[in-house]
């Protein structure tokens, strides 16, 4: 049920057509989320200008809010003191006594022999 709905997000850069089988009428305790650069298409779009919170959100804000990661940095502790950055194992897992086998390092397969 739409009515009862804190926050709809809408990732389409063009508003799609909503003039039939959606009642956007009674949504003003909704916050419609869209792509900044869209927000005035939104604003004035039929159905989609029912709404009065309707906040411009870039990519990456866009990203944060449906996924909970808010972006991602290198830690540099976790280099290896040659420099070549750290060895993972395919499931994830740093290493720094890595066996014979396959491994990832800095996005690339390492083969250890």
């Amino acid at each position: 049920n739409l009515l009862n709905q804190k926050a709809l997000v809408s990732l389409a850069t063009t508003p799609p057509d909503c003039h039939t089988g959606i009642n956007f009428s009674r949504l003003d305790n909704t916050t419609l989320y869209v792509p900044k650069n869209s927000m005035e298409a939104y604003q004035t779009a039929r159905g989609w200008n029912n709404f009065q919170n309707i906040i411009g959100l870039t990519e990456e804000e866009i990203n944060a809010m449906l996924t909970g990661i808010k972006g991602i940095e290198a830690d540099n502790a976790t280099t290896n003191p040659d420099g070549n950055g750290t060895l993972h194992t395919l499931d994830g897992r740093c290493t720094s006594t890595p066996a014979k086998g396959l491994y990832i390092r800095n996005g690339k397969k390492v083969i250890v022999r």
